[in-house]
């Protein structure tokens, strides 16, 4: 009897472990490249938990706020919502991206370009 109380022991332990992780929230490492008109305004990256908002300010002639939310979309993709607000305009693309390849949106002058990947890839 000693023997199957140690073992249930192990197993209560050992389940509580894989339960601990299985639940903990993905993080992301997301890198951006902001411009306008082709040159460069700002290149933040942030690490954001899956599904939490981040926001990134920056202040001064050329500063912006980046928004972004990124969740898993399966299959190595990523969805990523973002909103970018600059003294040039604002866009908010939404968009599903491979892990770790940068893509990008342009509207009119200011594009965004993005790469994501796991935390800790």
């Amino acid at each position: 009897m000693h023997i199957g109380k140690a073992a249930s022991a192990v197993l209560a332990l050992a389940l509580a472990a894989t339960s601990s992780t299985s639940f903990a929230a993905q993080l992301y490492k997301v890198s951006a490249n902001l411009s306008h008109n082709g040159k460069l305004i700002g290149s933040p990256s942030v690490v954001v938990k899956e599904g939490a908002d981040a926001t990134v300010s920056v202040s001064g002639p050329n500063g912006y706020k980046l928004a972004l939310n990124v969740t898993d979309a399966g299959k190595g993709q990523l969805k990523i919502v973002t909103h970018l607000d600059t003294a040039y305009g604002s866009i908010a693309p939404s968009m599903v991206v491979l892990a770790g390849q940068p893509a990008t949106v342009s509207v009119g002058h200011i594009a965004i370009g993005l790469t994501a990947v796991r935390s800790g890839s």
